[in-house]
């Protein structure tokens, strides 16, 4: 990723537009790292799907997301994203290996969220986001038990399955 920044972070006035970007879509580009993204820190939107990321460590300072599509990559692990508080959409579907989600009950403004095709079987941890209006759980094998309590817990959610 650093390799397609730097003819335009080479000067110091991009670096300073790069800087004030909100909006970033670098989907379907076969980017294995993030890495340059933490100059980016007023970033509201950004949509990385159809890549080959493995890890979300380089998205720690982005802590302005509102919008976050991480779909149809190789992710792993998501704990690393627990001081972006301020997302209101998260695209996780078709991360296979994922399965950890704990860390989404700190996204207290979260309104959509979509896990499908993804190796999650606990969504209790959803039950704390009061906001979410949509969520999508296709292809999971989650106990419905926790769906139950997840449509008790937050009236009027959209579950599609």
């Amino acid at each position: 990723l650093q390799e397609c920044f730097r003819p335009f972070t080479e000067r110091q006035e991009s670096r300073e537009e790069a800087k004030n970007l909100i909006y970033l879509d670098l989907h379907n580009n076969k980017i294995v790292r993030l890495n340059g993204l933490k100059q980016m820190s007023q970033l509201e939107e950004l949509y990385v799907n159809k890549n080959h990321i493995e890890q979300t460590n380089y998205l720690t300072e982005l802590t302005h997301l509102k919008v976050l599509n991480l779909s149809e990559n190789r992710i792993r692990n998501i704990s690393t994203l627990n001081n972006l508080t301020e997302l209101r959409e998260l695209y996780l579907n078709d991360n296979p290996v994922l399965s950890d989600i704990s860390v989404i009950s700190n996204y207290k403004e979260l309104t959509r969220l979509n896990l499908s095709n993804t190796n999650v079987s606990d969504i209790t941890p959803l039950l704390k986001l009061t906001n979410l209006e949509w969520i999508d759980l296709t292809g999971l094998q989650i106990p419905k038990g926790q769906k139950i309590k997840l449509k008790e817990k937050i009236k009027g959610i959209t579950i599609i399955e």
